[in-house]
C-alpha cells in the first residue's frame, strides 16, 4: 500500500517524511491524476504534522530509523535555502535547531509491529539461505540433479526469494504507520514457505576410491548402477494401481486378490546389464564433453567429477551413464573424421603446393630454328626487291671432247689426233 492511500493520522513520523517525498515527485508530472493531485494538496498539512512530531519526538525520544529520517530531511531542507532571501537566516536558525535537538533526543525501542515484521524478515532470509546455496552448487556444476529435482529447486528458490522480498516490503509499510495503526501480515507471509528439496539417501561407505559427490546418484553394493525410475514410469504405475482399485472394487476383493498373484509374477525384473558383452573403451577427453554435455554443465566442472572415464559412472544414473556412453563414441568418432578430412585436405594441399613448384623449376625449350631441308620458301611481299639470279657457269664442249678435256687423265692418251690403232694408246684391251 502506497504511503499516499494512508491517512495522516495513521503515518508516524517516517511515514510523514515519506509523504514529502511524495509530493516532491508529484510536483514535477506535468499531468498528476486525482489521486495525485489529493496527495499534493495535503502539503501544507503534512509540514505541520512533522513539525508536531519532531518537536514531541525530541523530547519522548527518537528510534534509529526515527533519527535517520529526520536528519535527512532537515538537512535537504536547509540545503534548499536560497541564501539572500527573505527570512534565509531565521529558517536556517530553525533547521538547525531541530537538527541539534533530533542528534541528542533520547534513543527509544521500536514498537512491537516493527519488531514482528522484521523477525519475519529474517525468518524469510534463514529459509532462503539454504536453498540458494543448493541452487548455486548446481550452477556451479557441484551438485547433480534429475529433472525434477531441479525443476522443485528452482520453484523453492524462486518462492523464497519473493517471500524475503515480500517481508523487506512488510518492515518498510510499518515503519511509516503508527503502533495503533499497523498493517496486516500479508497473505503470502502467513503461509508456510515452499519446502526445499530433500536430501538424497547416502550411500555405503566405501573402503578406497576418489570421493563422490554427495548430490549425485550413487551405485548399489552389487556394483551395477542404481536404477533410476523416470517419472512417466511412475505416473504409469500410479494409473495401474487405480485401475486395479477400481476393479477390486467393481468385482469384489476376492477376484482382485486372486488377481494380485499373478500380475505379481507378470511383473518383468530389473535388466542388468549383460557382462558377456565388454563396455566399449571410451576416450576421457570425450567422455569429459558428453558428461558435460548430458548433465549440462562445463567441461572442466565434469573434469572436476572423475580423473578416468570408468569413474564417472560412480557419479551418474543408469540411464546417465547410458547416454554419456553412446554420446562419448558419438563424438570421438566425430573428432576423428574431422582428423581424417583434416589429414585429407593437408595432403592434398602439400600436392597442389609440390605440382606448382615442379611447374614453376621446370625449363621452357628455346624454339628450334628451322632447317632448309623440307621447308617450303615463302613468296616475298609484294613490292619487295627481287634478289638476283646467280649466274651459270659456260657449257663446256659435249661428246668425247668434254670427256677427254674433263677427264683428268685424257692427257696421257696422246693428242686429240691419235688414234688407239696407231699407238695403242692409254686403253688397252685387257684379255680375259
Amino acid at each position: 500500500m502506497a504511503s499516499g492511500t494512508v491517512p495522516l493520522e495513521e503515518l508516524s513520523l517516517v511515514g510523514l517524511i515519506s509523504r514529502l517525498d511524495e509530493i516532491k515527485h508529484i510536483k514535477g508530472i506535468v499531468r498528476p491524476t486525482e489521486e495525485e493531485q489529493a496527495v499534493l494538496d495535503t502539503e501544507a498539512v503534512v509540514k505541520k504534522k512533522v513539525a508536531e512530531e519532531l518537536e514531541a519526538l525530541t523530547k519522548s525520544g527518537m528510534t534509529s530509523k526515527e533519527k535517520s529520517s529526520s536528519k535527512a530531511f532537515l538537512e535537504a531542507q536547509r540545503s534548499a535555502i536560497e541564501p539572500g532571501t527573505k527570512s534565509a537566516d531565521a529558517r536556517k536558525a530553525k533547521l538547525d535547531e531541530l537538527l541539534s535537538a533530533v542528534q541528542s533526543a533520547p534513543a527509544k525501542e521500536e514498537p512491537d509491529h516493527i519488531k514482528k515484521a522484521k523477525a519475519v524478515v529474517t525468518r524469510a532470509e534463514k529459509d532462503f539461505e539454504p536453498v540458494n546455496k543448493e541452487y548455486e552448487k548446481w550452477e556451479k556444476g557441484k551438485k547433480m540433479l534429475s529433472p525434477d529435482e531441479l525443476n522443485k529447486l528452482k520453484r523453492s528458490q524462486g518462492d523464497l526469494q519473493k517471500r524475503m522480498q515480500v517481508a523487506k516490503d512488510f518492515v518498510a509499510e510499518q515503519l511509516k504507520r503508527r503502533a495503533d495503526a499497523a498493517a496486516a501480515t500479508p497473505a503470502a507471509l502467513a503461509k508456510a514457505p515452499t519446502a526445499a528439496v530433500a536430501a538424497r539417501p547416502s550411500a555405503a561407505p566405501r573402503s578406497s576410491g576418489p570421493p563422490v559427490n554427495p548430490g549425485v546418484r550413487r551405485t548399489n553394493p552389487g556394483g551395477y548402477p542404481a536404477q533410476a525410475v523416470a517419472p512417466s514410469a511412475m505416473r504409469q504405475a500410479q494409473v495401474v494401481a487405480q485401475v486395479r482399485s477400481d476393479a477390486a472394487e467393481a468385482w469384489g476383493a476376492p477376484q482382485a486378490a486372486a488377481s494380485a498373484p499373478a500380475a505379481t509374477q507378470r511383473r518383468p525384473a530389473p535388466a542388468k546389464p549383460r557382462e558377456d558383452q565388454p563396455a566399449p573403451v571410451l576416450s576421457y577427453s570425450c567422455t569429459c564433453a558428453a558428461v558435460a554435455q548430458v548433465l549440462g554443465i562445463k567441461v572442466s566442472a565434469a573434469e572436476d567429477l572423475a580423473s578416468s572415464s570408468k569413474e564417472f559412472a560412480e557419479h551418474l544414473s543408469a540411464e546417465q551413464w547410458e547416454r554419456v556412453q553412446e554420446r562419448s563414441v558419438a563424438i570421438e568418432k566425430e573428432r576423428k573424421e574431422k582428423q581424417r578430412e583434416a589429414e585429407k585436405k593437408k595432403q592434398a594441399n602439400a600436392l597442389a603446393r609440390r605440382d606448382a613448384k615442379e611447374m614453376k623449376e621446370m625449363p621452357i625449350p628455346a624454339a628450334k630454328a628451322p632447317t632448309a631441308r623440307g621447308v617450303v620458301a615463302k613468296a616475298p611481299p609484294t613490292g619487295a626487291p627481287r634478289a638476283p639470279k646467280p649466274k651459270l657457269a659456260p657449257k663446256g664442249p659435249g661428246g668425247l671432247n668434254a670427256l677427254a678435256t674433263g677427264n683428268n687423265f685424257g692427257a696421257f692418251g696422246g693428242g686429240a689426233d691419235s688414234s688407239d690403232d696407231d699407238t695403242g694408246g692409254f686403253w688397252t684391251t685387257v684379255g680375259r
